[in-house]
């Protein structure tokens, strides 16, 4: 007799599902470009990238790539991973399969509207990690928060308020990194804030966090109206320089954007690495997932709960305040109205992305970064393509990330409910 075929769970079939629709909407993009190299692009059309500043030491030629030839490669290689997914639609790799369609995809677009053009790509790969960094930070004080079972909506304001006692503080103190520390602990401030709102007196987690952006903006462009603009030597804090590795930093490319920053961008590196190693390795990142997944099995067995999340909820703080602080001493020097500019917002976007994990944040900051930056840049060379529809790019991926669509997207548990330890 033959096996019966093994019924699945809604789970699986819906995981099933989105395989399917992941593998034609990914044969569908291949199919185009191919198209579009093969029979739209004229043969001779090339675009040229610069791969070094012209004050870089080491020199290596232009890279000159065809872009009908950019189109079919981004083609083919869209089309085996469609095969790949479609032989296996349930596999948990989708991920990986979605960041190397969306490479090639963005390769190949880009080196269309930069045709005839000779862009610095070193420049491009720098600015993304630039405007990345922020959003890394961001998303790091979410994770914190809400893998403890705290939904923290007030980042935005944590990093807005940190900016602004950065700005302050560094100024008053005569140091930029006397003000960063004022920054930081402004947002343990404002961290622990939201824990006696959302664990002590259970306030909605939701609106206790609007509640802290509204009065961090409110704050905030009062200080800047009444205090740093009558007196400016309040909001002159300095900047920190950057401090380039040596033999590092002369790598075409890569060395300028990731070797030759300021002391935040290593600082980044660290805070990726040791956390995604503490909260999956080691007895306090158990603690921790356990809280913002079951906090009453997790009562049960003699774990302070609260403790945790207040603790979590002061690291995010200070985090989200170090943000802040990049946006003073190293983007501008000063602290201006609204200067977080929904990086708050888009870390937490990040943190869905990436699936609460920081590895995955800071890849999806980067998608995030590249955005802004090609959005910045690309009217610089000419580009006459309407560069707002790169800035929304990313978002509308994320909420089809989020809606399930292409995958299954489940944070911790317990986030946004209220706990009350016996």
């Amino acid at each position: 007799m033959a096996a019966e075929p093994v019924a699945l769970s809604t789970t699986e079939r819906r995981a099933r599902t989105n395989g399917y629709i992941r593998a034609g909407l990914y044969a569908l993009f291949g199919a185009l470009s191919l198209y579009v190299g093969l029979f739209r692009i004229p043969v001779d059309q090339l675009t040229r990238y610069r791969l070094v500043f012209d004050s870089g030491v080491i020199r290596v030629p232009d890279l000159v790539l065809p872009v009908g030839g950019t189109y079919i490669a981004a083609g083919v290689i869209t089309l085996v991973v469609a095969l790949i997914q479609l032989r296996r639609p349930s596999d948990s790799t989708w991920r990986r399969l979605l960041g190397i369609v969306v490479f090639m995809v963005i390769a190949a677009v880009l080196t269309g509207i930069l045709a005839g053009k000779t862009p610095s790509l070193v420049g491009l790969v720098s600015a993304t990690v630039s405007f990345a960094l922020p959003i890394v930070f961001a998303g790091l004080a979410a994770i914190l928060c809400e893998r403890s079972g705290v939904m923290n909506i007030g980042i935005e304001g944590t990093i807005l308020f940190g900016a602004a006692a950065t700005s302050i503080g560094g100024s008053l103190l005569g140091s930029p990194y006397a003000g960063i520390v004022v920054g930081v602990l402004a947002g343990v401030l404002l961290g622990l804030l939201l824990g006696v709102l959302a664990i002590r007196y259970h306030v909605d987690q939701v609106i206790a966090g609007t509640v802290l952006n509204l009065a961090a903006a409110g704050f905030t462009t009062f200080a800047y109206t009444r205090i740093l603009q009558a007196k400016p030597e309040f909001n002159s804090p300095g900047l920190v320089g950057s401090t380039p590795i040596p033999l590092l930093a002369d790598i075409p490319i890569i060395g300028p954007a990731l070797f030759s920053g300021s002391l935040y961008l290593y600082l980044g590196y660290a805070m990726i690495i040791i956390m995604q190693l503490a909260i999956y390795r080691t007895r306090w990142g158990l603690r921790l997932r356990a809280a913002g997944e079951n906090p009453k099995a997790a009562g049960t067995i003699g774990i302070d709960v609260l403790k945790i999340r207040y603790r979590s909820l002061a690291m995010g703080g200070a985090v989200a305040g170090l943000a802040g602080s990049y946006l003073v001493v190293v983007s501008t020097g000063s602290f201006q109205i609204g200067m977080s500019a929904g990086v708050g917002f888009i870390g937490l976007a990040a943190m869905i992305f990436g699936g609460w994990r920081p590895v995955g944040v800071a890849a999806a900051a980067l998608v995030f970064g590249f955005a802004r930056s090609a959005e910045s840049r690309l009217g610089t060379v000419g580009v006459e393509v309407p560069t707002v529809f790169l800035s929304i790019l990313p978002y509308v991926v994320t909420i089809i990330v989020v809606a399930g669509v292409v995958g299954r997207v489940r944070g911790p548990a317990a986030a946004g409910q209220p706990y009350e330890q016996a």
